[in-house]
This record gives structure tokens, C-alpha cells and sequence, in this order.
């Protein structure tokens, strides 16, 4: 915008009035894309078998910031550690307090890759922004191989976590909440 003032003299100057906006849309910088077209996105796949939930989590949100589509295969094989009964209680308890009838929540889901993306959701930034919708947009996840064929399968990213001593997987979580 360009701001012209006319200048006067006196008792008329008045310098709201005389303050005049143009908008001259040849002048205004083109707007860009967050992404540009020439970047090219990498699709990378992650076999989340017996790893631990928040490690793979902060991954594979990174990654969806980023700008790269995301997969995650075995998403029922995940590993949540601690005692088993208070994980479940956990869990029971945030469920009851979405269950009779509540419209608001918090809704959890009983499939593990829905539980898993839901998950991964709370990693990313808020779903009011648009890189968070974008993101959560880019995630895919899968209780097996997905529709991958066994070779893209055997290329996933995998991570080398020492397994805990007290854990429980989704499926199990999953099995016990149902």
C-alpha cells in the first residue's frame, strides 16, 4: 500500500482526512506457497514393529512437518512402556470419560492404527493451524503391511530400540479395552 499525505495549511489539515490509501496490486510482492512446486516430497515407509511409541511418534511427526508422506506398517505391533494394568487403567479411564453419550469427548478409537494415528495427532502442531492439518493429511497407518508389496516392506525405516521390560502393544491395549 502506498500512503500519500496532503500537505496543507491551517485550520484544514486534519490528518486522518487527509491520509489516502492505494492499493497498487502491481507493486505487492506475489505470494508464494509454503512448498514450492519443484520440491519434490519423499514418501517414506516405517515399520513400527516392537518400537517404542513415543520414539516413533516424534519420527514420524518430524517427518509429516517436513513436508514427506508418512506410512506406518505394523502399527499394532507398537510398544507402550510401563505395568501393564496401569497403562489399561489409563486408557479405561480417558475412554469412560468420553463414553455415555458425550458429543464432546475425548474419543479414543478400539482399531490400533486409528489409535496410533490419534496418537501421532497430539504430536503435531494444533489442527487449527494449516501445517498441522496438512500434516496429519500426509500420515497413513496400517495394522500390517499395508498395501505395500514385500520389498517396499523390507526397505521401511526401521529403528533399533531396546524392547522395556514392562510394556504392553496396542493390540493388547486394544484387546483389553474392547
Amino acid at each position: 500500500c502506498v500512503v500519500s499525505v496532503r500537505e496543507s495549511v491551517g485550520k484544514n489539515f486534519r490528518s486522518k482526512s487527509n491520509i489516502r490509501f492505494n492499493s497498487r496490486r502491481d507493486e505487492e510482492k506475489p505470494r508464494t506457497k509454503r512448498f514450492e512446486n519443484d520440491r519434490i516430497m519423499a514418501k517414506i515407509i516405517v515399520n513400527a514393529k516392537d518400537t517404542i511409541m513415543g520414539r516413533t511418534g516424534t519420527f514420524v511427526a518430524k517427518e509429516l512437518i517436513k513436508g514427506n508422506e508418512v506410512a506406518v506398517i505394523n502399527s499394532d505391533a507398537v510398544v507402550i512402556s510401563g505395568e501393564k494394568k496401569l497403562t489399561i487403567a489409563k486408557y479405561m479411564r480417558l475412554r469412560k470419560m468420553g463414553a455415555g453419550g458425550s458429543l464432546k469427548g475425548p474419543k479414543f478409537p478400539r482399531v490400533a492404527d486409528r489409535f496410533l494415528k490419534r496418537v501421532l495427532r497430539g504430536m503435531l502442531p494444533s489442527r487449527e493451524r494449516a501445517t498441522g492439518r496438512d500434516a496429519l493429511k500426509r500420515l497413513r497407518c496400517y495394522v500390517k503391511g499395508g498395501p505395500f508389496t514385500e520389498e517396499e516392506a523390507k526397505s521401511a525405516v526401521t529403528f533399533k530400540h531396546r524392547v522395556p521390560r514392562k510394556y504392553i502393544t496396542i493390540k493388547q491395549l486394544m484387546e483389553a479395552l474392547n
